[in-house]
């Protein structure tokens, strides 16, 4: 729980702001780049790698967009001086380290020039275990909301926070599979 003139909260917010707003730069420069070299004599072979590409950065910069968006929920949510509860902290946090682990993962995975079958899989099964614990988190949400265990207000905060780390699982799955696609 952050207080709502709380210094340390803004400077990371204004820092996120500025890197998705570098991640978008980036985008531009490199769609940029590889749409000229797309433009050259290639392989049909190079031709799909260059497409891989430019799907891994389109998606990475996704990624870029959810951590700001989730940044905005939490200043929104600062801005109302709305305090969640422990179990919703816990659930957040939760989230966190499914997240943490899918992101730990595509950077490993960006390092290989091949993945592995049993590499796919693990990777799908983080995405997987991302999408159920935001499913089984907007259920128990439902009843935490109906027994008044936190606000209405809360509920939405917390919701919007889960979904947008289940978005990001969905990118960061995207890239790791554009890595498919590229090198197998």
């Amino acid at each position: 729980n952050i207080d709502h003139n709380d210094k340390k909260f803004m400077k990371l917010y204004n820092r996120t702001e500025k890197y998705e707003n570098i991640c978008d730069q980036m985008e531009v420069e490199i769609g940029s780049y590889l749409g000229k070299v797309a433009e050259g004599r290639l392989s049909n072979q190079s031709k799909e790698r260059v497409r891989g590409i430019l799907r891994e950065v389109t998606e990475i910069e996704s990624i870029a967009d959810s951590s700001c968006n989730i940044a905005r929920h939490l200043k929104r949510k600062m801005e109302a001086d709305a305090v969640f509860e422990e179990m919703i902290l816990k659930n957040i946090n939760d989230m966190y380290a499914l997240v943490d682990k899918a992101l730990d993962n595509m950077q490993t995975l960006l390092k290989h020039r091949k993945i592995t079958e049993s590499e796919l899989l693990e990777s799908k099964h983080i995405e997987s275990s991302i999408n159920e614990k935001r499913n089984l988190l907007k259920r128990e949400n439902v009843e935490n909301l109906n027994q008044n265990l936190y606000s209405y207000q809360n509920g939405v905060f917390y919701m919007d926070i889960i979904s947008e780390c289940e978005r990001m699982g969905d990118y960061i799955m995207n890239v790791i599979e554009s890595l498919d696609t590229r090198y197998n």
